[in-house]
């Protein structure tokens, strides 16, 4: 299975990150996402992600500047799993 990019790497560009894109690679977690202070833009599509813990971990690394988010083709099945959100200023969710 895949995984996040190495914590050293992420952590390297974490002040000036600003867009992200981890598609693909069967991800089923984000346990490890460092904070990521300027990512405006996160892209997880076609992974294994589910359930409100990732959200959450979106929330806690880049919900202050995070404003576009897709999740598409992930597992997330019930509305309630995007409650970690509600606090985050997306403009842009894909779901799809």
């Amino acid at each position: 299975m895949g995984g996040l990019p190495s914590a050293a790497l992420l952590e390297r560009f974490a002040t000036s990150l600003e867009e992200l894109s981890i598609a693909g690679v069967r991800l089923s977690s984000l346990t490890g996402l460092p904070r990521l202070p300027a990512l405006r833009c996160l892209s997880l599509p076609d992974n294994r992600l589910s359930g409100s813990a990732a959200l959450a971990a979106v929330a806690e690394a880049c919900g202050a500047t995070l404003r576009h988010l897709d999740l598409g083709n992930n597992r997330f099945a019930e509305v309630q799993e995007l409650a970690p959100l509600a606090g985050v200023r997306v403009e842009s969710l894909d779901l799809f």
